[in-house]
């Protein structure tokens, strides 16, 4: 080590004199020398109510001597002070060897500053033995502690005989109290720099103009300066609107349908002279589009039908639910006509239609999995197995996806998303190997999504998966057998170990995502391994083979579109419905409720049915079968009141009642789905404590909203989420302050449906939920069991049981076993 000295160190001293010896290629400090204890501690994990360190041996890591080798860690607490800048100097002395690290620390411009180790106020926390293993580093946890709080983490390391070989101090604060807080989403979108009246659809000649410029001459253009207005709004995003659905697969929303208002434009002559005007007029219209929206880029795109295939018609207060495989079945809502041309939602009742239709949405953004493997890859017939490494040399194998594209992935473009490698090889002396890397095929420009892009060139440029440091080339051969998995989303990197491990799963020397993702799929493409090793010297033999290696891709369109299809109509006996739940569980939907019509005609009624439809995603069959329904359990369930299931349990949003939505900030609620009661679910407001609930910092009271789960480490940063909890968004709404059905003086409704996006972040609901705190396998473990009797009484009376009419379907039991299998989905409370 360069920082020990070289006249203490310049040579190689061994004898009982000189106090030390040499191992490794590594001289070691003398015992008299004084330790340095351990390396400084990190927090790897830090919440509320728990924080977790790790560290390593530090500069002496390597010490064998038993009077300096560590041999344990004691990990202790205590209480920290916050000082203020003013003291900074005056505490810097209780930071033993870790002035940096108190220096560093500030929240608030305030620091904390730790008493020294000897401080009676430490509590000894655990006593944790040092890994064996010298590359990895040791950890602790500590939990129950106090929100808020300033603390000092003391970790001192001792020999085996008891030496005190040093300490490190790190100051820490733990975060705030989890909340529940909304937060706004702005969405990006391409909008034209238009003036007011443009942006509000407000005409700038009126019938009274003369229609003349500055010189006195007649504008025969036309009577709108520019060929403008949210009526033709481009499909960067939907327009306010309500009863529509939104659903959530793999963090990808979709939204679908609803009431939202539509600009009806013409040009007529005016005028005997010819001047050709264009009026336009809106409408509150059933929206028949379907919207994807992005929530890392907070972007909508307006998905188009593949080809001419049939579509469903406009509607509201549908049912939109995603099934295990997938596939999203849209069941019944209510329309204007039975055709596609949607009228006004202000006509008469009677010329409303309830529907009964059922459409199944494939996934546009479904992940296909195919994978290929060198013993299996028949077109290469050239390579015998096992293929033999050679020495000084790189050797490389080719694969493709030849022959697969017909059996695993569809007709239509489709793009890389994930790469995946595992390896599995026999070596004499893996440490003779100085990098393993993958190349892809050749790319070619595409799309994604609409948008066109560039993707890198992949091929010829080699991804190191892995590398290998010098201490490993310097190590001694052993022989192995290796197998080991690379993927980027692995916690480990490979370039964590100094030697290369002989199996495990790692992320990859550099990124796989950044090379491949985006790059044509093409089942032709060539993709190779190389595998680099060193020259053996003259007293070594190396050898080596590569006994297989699996390539591993997730590929999905490259433009996503919707492609639905129309399934077989469902008996008579199933009543066209509106505002009904619908609950997946498996590839299974429960359909109960809602309201409709007796016989077709008549006023809107409540109904207490329950339906199972069963479809099969490779066919057009669906088959619907009556259950006998419990009757419902008493809730607070409002008019247009939308819900989530999630990890936390049942989320009531929204809804309506007789004075109208629920109060800003008083509309969300939580329904213990075990023990059957609700509980009010209060926000962070933000606001004017004088009035804190008339804000822009929490959504406006809205009924007819929709709500979905989102859940992913990579939004949580996005969104500045400082906790592990699900999110929850919601989007649009009927605000019911303004009639929806009046015309003003230009011949546009006014209206209140909301086009505003919000993310919900669950920290408090998460954290405090007795639903999320109990152990899943106490509910779940004895229900899935399929010899136990939970298992039998709900294959008799919800299930797959062809006799499933002898007993009572509960409909706390379909949710519970939906939150059993974590198949978390929002749907109308009826």
């Amino acid at each position: 080590d360069n920082d020990r000295g070289s006249e203490e160190y310049g040579s190689v001293r061994d004898g009982a004199d000189s106090g030390g010896y040499l191992d490794f290629g590594r001289v070691y400090v003398p015992p008299e020398r004084e330790a340095m204890g351990p390396g400084a501690p990190e927090t790897t994990v830090l919440s509320h109510d728990r924080v977790s360190f790790s560290w390593n041996a530090g500069a002496d890591a390597l010490w064998t001597s038993q009077e300096t080798y560590i041999h344990e860690y004691v990990a202790s607490l205590a209480r920290g002070i916050v000082a203020t800048n003013e003291d900074d100097n005056n505490n810097n002395n209780y930071n033993n060897n870790n002035n940096n690290d108190y220096n560093n620390y500030k929240t608030n411009d305030k620091g904390t500053a730790c008493p020294d180790e000897h401080d009676a106020s430490y509590r000894i926390h655990d006593t944790i033995p040092r890994n064996i293993d010298v590359t990895r580093n040791s950890t602790a946890t500590i939990r129950g502690l106090d929100a808020n709080t300033s603390y000092c983490f003391l970790v001192r390391a001792f020999s085996k005989a008891g030496i005190d070989l040093g300490n490190r101090i790190l100051p820490f604060r733990t975060r705030p109290e989890p909340v529940n807080e909304w937060m706004s989403v702005p969405i990006l979108e391409d909008e034209p720099n238009l003036p007011f009246e443009a942006k509000h659809g407000i005409r700038i000649n009126s019938d009274d103009d003369n229609n003349e410029n500055s010189n006195g001459n007649t504008n025969t253009d036309n009577a709108y300066e520019h060929d403008w207005s949210w009526c033709e709004h481009s499909a960067t995003r939907p327009t306010g609107r309500r009863g529509h659905s939104l659903t959530a697969i793999d963090n990808q929303v979709y939204v679908f349908g609803g009431v939202t208002l539509k600009c009806l434009c013409e040009t007529i002559d005016s005028s005997p002279t010819g001047t050709r005007e264009k009026r336009c007029s809106s409408r509150n219209v059933h929206s028949d589009e379907l919207f994807h929206f992005d929530p890392v880029t907070a972007t909508f795109n307006l998905l188009e039908t593949t080809h001419d295939d049939e579509r469903p018609k406009g509607r509201e207060q549908h049912s939109a639910t995603a099934l295990a495989n997938g596939n999203i079945l849209v069941v019944g809502g209510i329309t204007g006509t039975s055709s596609h041309d949607a009228p006004s939602i202000g006509e008469d009742p009677s010329q409303q239609y309830l529907l009964a239709d059922v459409w199944q949405l494939s996934h546009p953004h479904r992940v296909t999995t195919v994978e290929t493997r060198a013993t299996t890859h028949h077109d290469d017939s050239t390579t015998s197995w096992p293929l033999e490494l050679i020495p000084g040399q790189i050797t490389r194998h080719v694969l493709s996806f030849h022959g697969k594209d017909s059996n695993d992935v569809e007709k239509e473009r489709m793009c890389v998303q994930d790469v995946r490698v595992r390896i599995s090889m026999e070596h004499s002396c893996p440490s003779a190997m100085e990098y393993i890397a993958l190349a892809g095929p050749r790319t070619r420009s595409g799309s994604v999504d609409g948008f066109d892009f560039l993707p890198p060139q992949s091929y010829h440029y080699e991804v190191q998966l892995y590398v290998s440091s010098a201490d490993n080339l310097r190590s001694p051969c052993h022989p192995e057998t290796l197998n080991l998995s690379f993927s980027d989303h692995e916690p480990e990197s490979i370039l964590s170990r100094s030697r290369i491990p002989t199996h495990g799963d790692f992320r990859p020397a550099s990124g796989l995502a950044a090379r491949f993702r985006g790059i044509h799929f093409d089942d032709d493409g060539p993709w190779e391994l190389s595998i680099a090793q060193r020259s053996p010297t003259q007293s070594e033999n190396i050898t080596g083979t590569l006994l297989d290696w699996q390539l591993i891709l997730d590929v999905t369109p490259c433009e996503a579109k919707a492609k639905w299809k129309r399934l077989p109509s469902p008996p008579a006996s199933f009543a066209p419905r509106r505002l009904h739940s619908s609950v997946a569980v498996g590839d299974s939907l429960f359909v109960s409720g809602g309201f409709g019509r007796v016989n077709g005609s008549g006023a809107d009624r409540p109904l207490d049915d329950l339906w199972r439809l069963d479809s099969d995603s490779d066919s057009d069959f669906v088959s619907f079968i009556e259950l006998r329904a419990s009757p419902r359990d008493k809730t607070m369930t409002m008019y247009g009141q939308v819900a989530l299931l999630g990890p936390f349990g049942l989320l009531g949003y929204g809804g309506v009642r007789s004075r109208g939505p629920r109060s800003q900030g008083k509309d969300l609620w939580l329904w213990n789905i075990f023990e059957k009661e609700w509980m009010s679910v209060p926000v962070e407001h933000g606001g004017d404590a004088a009035a804190p609930l008339v804000n822009d910092k929490i959504p406006y009271g809205r009924y007819l909203s929709s709500i979905g789960l989102l859940d992913s480490d990579t939004l949580r940063q996005i969104y500045n989420i400082d906790g592990p909890w699900p999110m929850a968004m919601t989007f649009g709404g009927d605000g019911a302050f303004l009639h929806n059905g009046y015309n003003d003086d230009y011949g546009f409704m006014t209206n209140s449906l909301f086009d505003d996006v919000w993310i919900l972040s669950a920290g408090a609901i998460a954290t405090n939920s007795s639903v999320q705190n109990q152990r899943r396998r106490d509910h779940c473990r004895w229900r899935q069991l399929p010899t136990s009797t939970s298992f039998r009484i709900w294959n008799d009376t919800c299930g797959w049981n062809s006799a499933a009419t002898r007993g009572i379907c509960r409909w706390d039991e379909i949710l519970i076993r939906a939150w059993c299998l974590e198949q978390y989905q929002s749907f109308y409370l009826s």
